[in-house]
């Protein structure tokens, strides 16, 4: 039922290039956030911006991963999404630039992994190119 009802909320997330501000480099924000109105399941977005081949990738998106647990532990975020119940569900969506080759791979393979083992239900999304202006 768990994994059934975040599968639907990750369903219709579909992203695009990250904005500025947004990504992997920048850790003090969130790149998305959504509560599920019914359930309080909460769904949040990492933007992994970077090249996964770069050797600072993975220690950044663990990083910011990281900071998402701490931030979901912190008044701020109760007060901020009362709604909210980790418990009962959390995915990370977690959106990317598509890896070069088998190295970019395993960094994103073990990005996954390592939001699991903080508690995390995964989806990966590769970004899409943004649509360009004619």
């Amino acid at each position: 039922m768990r994994r059934t009802l975040l599968a639907l909320i990750a369903s219709a997330v579909v992203f695009a290039a990250s904005a500025a501000g947004l990504g992997t480099t920048d850790r003090m924000y969130v790149d998305g956030v959504s509560i599920d109105p019914k359930t309080g399941a909460v769904v949040l977005m990492l933007v992994i911006d970077l090249p996964l081949e770069d050797g600072l990738t993975k220690p950044r998106a663990k990083s910011k991963i990281l900071s998402y647990v701490n931030w979901m532990q912190s008044k701020s975020f109760t007060e901020a999404y009362p709604q909210a119940r980790p418990a009962i569900g959390k995915l990370l969506v977690i959106a990317h630039i598509a890896p070069r080759n088998a190295l970019g791979t395993s960094v994103l393979s073990q990005v996954e992994g390592y939001a699991r083992e903080l508690g995390f239900a995964t989806k990966l999304q590769p970004l899409q190119p943004a649509a360009s202006a004619k």
